[in-house]
């Protein structure tokens, strides 16, 4: 290497030392806002949890309790109701904390430590602020990309719970395991579906 390269490549790790300190403090300050939000609305909801409940868990909890009764609202489909909205209906009040903090630990598991910072999206504060649905599929959506024999035709079918979530992704699936002729993952997409399914069906043919 000429004297000309070596200068260059010695500024050049210079250069990445001194920037090293900086990009450690702006991690740690994303770091501490992220938490701070997290915990902000945390408190939030302890503060008025007895008068507020994110608009999609409310309605939610409110179909699973219709449904206790014999009444079928949802416009999801019944395994929907049968696996999540009637359980829900029947867990205390407080498990709204759970719902809320659920897709920020389901973030830490796919990402890490890197994860934290996606605690700021938007999209991520938005769902947990309203309850949706979404943040239950965060892992499924996930183990699905990563193509695993299995564990994405499970996933993929239980995408289907919340069909406007699954179209893409389980047309991927499907599409991907036919190509590779992924036989494996089709029968467990297809014995999944069937558990899903068929005792919602047997519990109210309707």
């Amino acid at each position: 290497m000429d004297s000309m390269h070596r200068d260059k490549v010695i500024a050049f790790a210079r250069f990445l030392r001194e920037c090293s300190p900086r990009r450690t403090t702006l991690a740690s300050a994303l770091l501490v806002v992220a938490v701070g939000l997290l915990l902000g609305e945390l408190v939030w909801l302890l503060l008025v949890g007895s008068n507020f409940s994110p608009t999609d868990f409310e309605v939610m909890v409110r179909w699973g309790r219709a449904a206790q009764g014999g009444d079928y609202y949802s416009f999801y489909p019944l395994p929907t109701l049968l696996w999540i909205f009637l359980p829900l209906s029947l867990l205390p009040a407080w498990f709204i904390f759970v719902w809320t903090v659920l897709p920020f630990g389901f973030i830490l598991v796919m990402f890490r430590k890197r994860g934290v910072i996606l605690w700021l999206y938007v999209p991520t504060l938005v769902q947990a602020a309203w309850g949706h649905l979404d943040g239950l599929f965060l892992l499924p959506l996930y183990w699905l990309f990563q193509n695993h024999a299995s564990l994405a035709a499970v996933s993929a079918a239980l995408l289907t719970l919340k069909p406007q979530l699954a179209l893409f992704p389980v047309s991927y699936m499907l599409c991907h395991c036919l190509r590779v002729k992924n036989w494996q993952g089709l029968g467990c997409f297809a014995v999944t579906i069937l558990i899903l399914y068929v005792p919602a069906f047997l519990v109210d043919p309707r």
